[in-house]
């Protein structure tokens, strides 16, 4: 399957991209294939050719599920004339923790921020964060051959839910990421024996004047009612921010399997509702009904920790 496909004008010129990020997934112990589309970008005036490409990646073959689980308010209309539906009552909500003590740039310096350099920042002390936490969590700094990650991606494949694989080649493959800057973090609960919640956090800053932030890549639990295993991951995450000078922690995409189990921390949580959903999807197989329950998509399940732009890291 293509990583991508473009729309070149008579003149041999790129007028539209989008990428075609696709994973191997589970259900029930069968292995299937998602694809995502992603970095979506089109020309002014090019809606022809826009809807075009976009049915490349519709019409493609070997994919049991379809989506776009990081579409921006401008791309939206598009899923709407292909007929995709937006994922079931959180699909247009992000939610997000301001980090209380961490470092803000001043408004006049993000105003001269597009003509200095850019800051850079330290690697984070990733153990400080988890001790200060005072959480039962450990962070795992090499996936391969982790017997505890395979036991849990196997749990996970043989399970009710369809997810991405989680597997501790492709967790390898996330937290090796040579672009990342500062690498993926990924955090298991507890910190010994059998995993039963994991999480994938990733430092990133989406402009040169926007503060940095952390990002909730992945927070998946074994057990669909693991509250204690969600918040000890979610306030480990917190304190990995504070760690590293993030203004806010993310989480781009929600379900509401998740929401229930958040607990108190999503009293604190700002609510960002946008007026078009950005989580779309199209199965190509038979899939049970209702969705929901057996389809809690991620940013893992997508594209969002491959595009995140990398905050600067100091040498």
């Amino acid at each position: 399957m293509p990583p991508g496909w473009v729309v070149e004008d008579k003149d041999g010129e790129i007028t539209a991209f989008v990428g075609n990020f696709v994973q191997q997934a589970w259900l029930n112990g069968r292995a299937c294939l998602t694809a995502s589309a992603h970095s979506f970008a089109s020309a002014e005036g090019e809606r022809d050719r826009t809807l075009r490409l976009l049915r490349e990646f519709v019409n493609q073959e070997g994919a049991a599920l379809l989506n776009g689980l990081n579409t921006p308010p401008e791309s939206a209309w598009i899923y709407d004339v292909l007929g995709y539906p937006s994922y079931p009552d959180t699909g247009n909500l992000k939610l997000s923790w301001t980090v209380e003590g961490s470092a803000r740039p001043a408004e006049w310096l993000q105003k001269l921020a597009p003509f200095l350099p850019e800051p850079t920042r330290r690697w984070p002390a990733v153990g400080d964060a988890i001790a200060a936490s005072g959480q039962d969590t450990s962070q795992i700094v090499v996936p391969l051959g982790n017997a505890r990650l395979a036991a849990f991606d196997a749990a996970l494949r043989s399970g009710a839910r369809l997810f991405a694989e989680r597997s501790p080649e492709v967790l390898h493959w996330r937290v090796t990421d040579p672009d990342a800057g500062v690498p993926p973090v990924l955090m298991a609960f507890p910190a010994d024996g059998a995993i039963r919640g994991l999480a994938l956090l990733q430092f990133n800053k989406p402009s040169r004047t926007s503060a940095a932030q952390l990002d909730i890549i992945d927070l998946v639990t074994l057990d669909p009612k693991d509250r204690e295993a969600v918040q000890a991951l979610l306030q480990t995450g917190l304190h990995l921010a504070r760690e590293g000078g993030a203004a806010r922690m993310r989480l781009g995409l929600v379900t509401p399997p998740l929401m229930g189990l958040i607990g108190p921390m999503l009293d604190s949580a700002q609510k960002d509702l946008g007026a078009a959903a950005h989580a779309y999807y199209r199965f190509n197989v038979d899939m049970p009904e209702p969705l929901a329950r057996y389809w809690q998509p991620l940013p893992f399940d997508a594209d969002h920790g491959v595009t995140l732009r990398a905050m600067p890291l100091r040498g």
